[in-house]
């Protein structure tokens, strides 16, 4: 079986040449390719079946053979004492980026090899339970004969270094990141981790020399088999993973700086806990290190692609990133001022988030159209339509019952006779015909002319569509999530176009997309960027 699984991968096998020959290393398989080690750590393997074994949430969901063949090999282990006190300090907070760190630190008998930082015995819980954790892995290793198992798949992890080492053969990124930051790290090290979910971007300090990782998880599978993405993928994770090298301990050494602007982190607060960012320092630095990533891109790629970046990023509530692009523009323009990034971060800090204070940047972004379905109160249908009012219920009903099916259905009379601005609303129905749309139409950010929609700019249409959210302009904490067109029977079907992550979209149908962007408050008024 293993043999399929590797010609599957590689087609064809290419004998590697970097693999460990000392017992004692953590590497199982490795090559070197323009400055870069690609390489399978036995630790992160370890760590990760061991989570796996205990259902650990942040593992990814593909149908991979090599579960299967974790499945049978430990069957008999899923209630080891490794396997339960690794559960246990996940529901403490042992979780994300922590495990894969941790296991950088430490050598292959699971001892400390090179001091664990504050940060790492924080996230454990404390140098009791570091110890306690190195106790009980040693045990899982020794009672399992684990190094058998990883012995056993010592060409399939050749094959997939060797895949991807392959994939970067005219892969130039380090360059690129050494350029923008300014400064050399000791050593640029991807890991490949077939169980993981999500990528992380760790270093390890040694003598006072870094080297930076990404611990990088399988987009995808084929044939059951992992896939980890191509040259465009690693090269986003490589600007992004390798820039927390390069920007986390700048927030941490200037923390009393940073926490100036924690109100920043209010109105934003929701959305990052969700995506496991739980503190203002966090954020900062996914803040900064999103908006170089957009930056980059613009850089190597141009406007167009960049924008398409920025707009996922304020999608995910990085409502700054605009404001930062702008002080990164700066320090590109004064390199001889600023030789490396460490020496602008304090200014990029203030720079960009007196920038978003001072134009109110917390209140000028929005949840994008793809996270709406959970803000809604209330869906609003027209009561009158031109006679399309029960085909248009008819359809609401449909994506109520798919999407929403506690939410309640009322006319667009019984919406206005309620306290709006206790309320987000959903609604479906034209401007001229709609009554609620109709008492806010002059706060819509996208109006209708004789000639057709008007939103970043006139577009001339006789059919034309248009979805967009906005905060309820008498409560900026709630929404309006509009779906409207020029005539009733746009209305019919109208979510079957793609609009996320964006504010708003402008279409005619689902093959032809005008528009699709974001808001931005200006003067009082939303609009159209």
């Amino acid at each position: 079986m293993k043999k399929q699984l590797i010609a599957l991968i590689c087609g064809v096998l290419i004998v590697s040449t970097g693999y460990a020959k000392n017992s004692k290393s953590t590497v199982v398989a490795s090559r070197q390719v323009n400055g870069l080690t690609i390489s399978i750590d036995r630790n992160q393997e370890l760590i990760s079946i061991v989570q796996y074994l205990g259902d650990y949430f942040r593992l990814n969901k593909h149908d991979l053979q090599y579960k299967k063949d974790v499945d049978e090999y430990f069957k008999d282990y899923k209630q080891h004492k490794a396997v339960l006190f690794v559960q246990e300090l996940t529901k403490k907070g042992f979780s994300y980026d922590a495990p894969p760190a941790l296991m950088l630190h430490l050598s292959a008998d699971m001892d400390v090899k090179v001091e664990v930082t504050d940060y790492l015995i924080k996230r454990i819980g404390g140098k009791e339970n570091l110890h306690e954790f190195l106790s009980v892995m040693k045990a899982f290793v020794r009672e399992t004969q684990f190094d058998k198992f990883i012995k056993s798949y010592k060409s399939f992890y050749e094959a997939l270094v060797d895949n991807m080492a392959n994939k970067l053969a005219d892969f130039d990124e380090i360059h690129t990141i050494e350029q923008f930051y300014g400064k050399k790290q000791n050593s640029y090290n991807i890991i490949l981790s077939c169980l993981n979910s999500g990528n992380y971007g760790p270093g390890v300090e040694v003598d006072g020399k870094v080297d930076i990782y990404n611990i990088m998880s399988a987009i995808n599978e084929k044939d059951g088999q992992p896939v980890f993405g191509d040259v465009n993928y690693v090269e986003y994770l490589v600007w992004h993973e390798f820039g927390h090298s390069y920007v986390n301990y700048l927030t941490e050494e200037n923390n009393e700086l940073v926490d100036k602007y924690k109100k920043l982190y209010e109105p934003i607060k929701e959305p990052m806990k969700k995506q496991a960012y739980g503190n203002w320092n966090t954020v900062v630095n996914e803040q900064v290190i999103r908006a170089i990533t957009t930056y980059l891109t613009k850089e190597k790629y141009g406007v167009m692609h960049a924008e398409m970046v920025f707009n996922k990023e304020v999608s995910r509530s990085f409502i700054y990133t605009e404001s930062m692009l702008k002080a990164l523009e700066t320090y590109s323009k004064n390199r001889d001022e600023f030789k490396t990034f460490a020496d602008y971060y304090t200014t990029l800090i203030k720079t960009a988030f007196d920038d978003a204070i001072a134009n109110d940047y917390a209140n000028r972004s929005l949840i994008n159209l793809n996270n709406t379905f959970e803000h809604v109160d209330y869906l609003v249908v027209s009561e009158e339509e031109e006679g399309n009012e029960k085909e248009i219920k008819a359809y609401v009903t449909k994506i109520r019952d798919r999407f929403m099916k506690e939410t309640q259905i009322i006319t667009d009379k019984e919406a206005l006779a309620m306290d709006v601005s206790q309320y987000s609303f959903m609604v479906y129905g034209t401007v001229r015909n709609n009554l609620f749309l109709q008492k806010y139409k002059e706060s819509l950010p996208i109006q209708f002319t004789d000639s057709g929609i008007q939103a970043d700019k006139d577009y001339e249409l006789e059919d034309g569509k248009t979805i967009f959210n906005m905060p309820n302009p008498t409560n900026p904490k709630k929404y309006f999530i509009v779906y409207t067109a020029q005539e009733p029977s746009g209305i019919v079907d109208i979510n079957n176009v793609f609009h996320g992550p964006s504010n708003y979209v402008v279409f005619e149908d689902r093959q032809h997309v005008l528009k699709s962007g974001m808001l931005q408050k200006v003067n009082g008024k939303w609009i159209c960027k």
